[in-house]
């Protein structure tokens, strides 16, 4: 579930990467 969620909100920061701030973060380690 977890990693689903996570690939869920990469997919959104590929299409805004401004709307997704905690992918960003997330990434960012």
């Amino acid at each position: 579930m977890r990693g689903w969620l996570l690939d869920t909100n990469v997919v959104a920061a590929l299409i805004n990467p401004q709307g997704a701030p905690s992918v960003k973060r997330w990434a960012e380690g």
